[in-house]
């Protein structure tokens, strides 16, 4: 018995029955994706219960909620479309990333993988957990593989149920070998728009298809950055438009 094993076999007995062991070499690929609105903390990632989770998530396994991909991690984080539309916007105080997300990777042997019993979205989202299972895993150490922010928030009209909400990403990714965004979608280092469905209606990570990835340039990129950051100015806030404060 390993050292994860051992880890695993000391938790509770619902979560022993619901978490599956992952390995690097099994997954296919040595890091795991985790976005957030800062950089990695200067003491790394520890897991932790975060406060974020649903009413009916787990909230005994101390955890860093990840993914195998960049599109796993914006449904599990399940807030950017919420945040962009309330033109609260991201801003990372150490940085002039105003309104966006890095991507963090971060290396790692083994995780866990919850079933929608543990998670109720780990289905759709590929969430995976980094725990602490020896003196090597009290922390994990991770690098931007790049940066993203949404431009564009559209909705289409259905007569049979409600309205789906389309969105326009703008990515950068600077990590050398690329990561991967979804099942079938890989980027590799440079500029992306990538528009599709909003995280809320994305049902799954495998699901990609109506996900339009389209490589642009670095002067493009910033273009679009500079207008998203103009929209945080005191005077855009005081006169924005109706729509944006639903």
């Amino acid at each position: 018995m390993n050292n994860i094993e051992k880890y695993v076999s000391l938790l509770p007995d619902k979560v022993v029955r619901n978490v599956e062991i992952v390995s690097a070499k099994e997954l296919g690929q040595n890091y795991m994706l985790h976005i957030g609105s800062k950089k990695m903390p200067k003491t790394g990632y520890i897991p932790r219960i975060g406060q974020r989770q649903g009413t009916q998530e787990d909230r005994t396994t101390p955890r860093i909620t990840v993914s195998s991909c960049l599109l796993g991690c914006f449904i599990g984080y399940g807030a950017a479309v919420w945040e962009a539309q309330d033109a609260s916007a991201v801003i990372s105080s150490d940085d002039d990333f105003t309104q966006g997300y890095y991507i963090h990777s971060i290396p790692f042997d083994y995780c866990l993988k919850p079933t929608n019993r543990m998670v109720y979205d780990s289905t759709r989202s590929d969430e995976h957990w980094l725990v602490t299972y020896d003196e090597e895993t009290k922390s994990y150490s991770s690098s931007v593989a790049g940066k993203m922010f949404i431009t564009d928030i559209g909705y289409k009209v259905l007569s049979d149920r409600p309205a789906d909400a389309v969105m326009t990403l703008m990515v950068e990714i600077s990590a050398l070998d690329g990561i991967q965004f979804s099942s079938k979608h890989y980027l590799k280092k440079g500029w992306y728009r990538i528009t599709g469905p909003a995280d809320v209606n994305t049902m799954s990570w495998l699901k990609d298809k109506d996900f339009q990835v389209v490589e642009i340039s670095k002067g493009e990129f910033d273009a679009a950055k500079k207008v998203s950051a103009a929209m945080l100015c005191e005077d855009f806030k005081k006169q924005k438009p109706a729509f944006m404060t639903w």
